[in-house]
C-alpha cells in the first residue's frame, strides 16, 4: 500500500506529466520543455497544462482529504492540456513519437498514475 501512495504522489504525478515524451519527425522531446516554450507564446494547451502542475502542486500545502481531490483536479487539468495538444490541428503530428516505445511507455507511466489518483479518489468516497 506504501508504494501506491508513493506512486500516486503529487510530485510524481507532475513528474510523470512533463517527462512524457513527444515530437515530430523533425523534433522531439519532453512535454514538459514544449509546454515551457509554448507558454512563452500563450498557446491554450500550454497554459492548462501549467494549470495543472500548479493545481496538483497546492496539493504539498493542503493535508488530509483536500490532497487527493486536488490531485485529481489536477490530473484532469492534465489530461485536458494533452488532448488539446494532440487533437489541435498545428500539433496534430506530435503523435508521431508514439510509434516509438520510450515515448509511449512514458506515455503510459502517466495513465498508469492517473489510474492511482482516480482509484485513490474514488475509494474515498466509498
Amino acid at each position: 500500500m506504501k508504494i501506491i501512495q508513493i506512486l500516486s504522489g503529487p510530485a510524481v504525478q507532475i513528474l510523470s506529466f512533463c517527462i512524457i515524451l513527444v515530437g515530430s519527425p523533425e523534433f522531439g522531446g519532453p512535454y514538459g520543455f514544449f509546454l515551457y516554450h509554448a507558454l512563452l507564446e500563450a498557446y491554450v494547451f500550454a497554459v492548462i497544462g501549467v494549470a495543472g502542475i500548479i493545481i496538483t502542486a497546492l496539493s504539498f500545502i493542503n493535508n488530509g482529504k483536500k490532497v487527493i481531490v486536488i490531485q485529481f483536479i489536477g490530473a484532469l487539468t492534465m489530461i485536458a492540456s494533452l488532448l488539446v495538444f494532440f487533437f489541435s490541428s498545428d500539433h496534430f503530428m506530435n503523435m508521431y513519437a508514439f510509434t516509438q516505445i520510450i515515448p509511449l511507455l512514458t506515455l503510459f507511466l502517466f495513465i498508469a498514475i492517473v489510474a492511482l489518483i482516480t482509484r485513490r479518489f474514488f475509494r474515498m468516497y466509498n
